[in-house]
């Protein structure tokens, strides 16, 4: 018997095809999101990694630069100007075997 003033509390459950459909929607949305991440860290871990080249014999650094500025998004000349500071150039003069380092762009 219930006492006065008590009420009961309706439960709702899902038939067994919802459910179904409720579990297997929460899995996909959870592996999309999982997924987007992972490529999300992947991308931010690729494109800040620099590059390093091997000046090779009649390399300069305007070929250099040119060569790894492919989407033309940087002034080559500020390119230059990037790939010497990071790699401590006080000239432009380059040896064979010298390894330098290209900065992500």
């Amino acid at each position: 018997m219930r006492q006065a003033g008590s009420q009961k509390r309706k439960v709702y459950r899902l038939k067994d095809g919802k459910r179904l459909l409720s579990v297997v929607l929460i899995f996909v949305a959870a592996l999309v999101f999982l997924c987007t991440l992972a490529r999300t860290v992947v991308n931010a871990q690729t494109a800040a990694e620099p590059l390093r080249v091997i000046v090779q014999p009649g390399d300069s650094l305007w070929s250099i630069a040119d060569a790894h500025n492919h989407d033309g998004q940087v002034d080559i000349r500020q390119y230059i100007y990037q790939i010497k500071e990071v790699n401590n150039l006080s000239t432009s003069s380059l040896e064979p075997g010298q390894v330098l380092i290209i900065p992500a762009k």
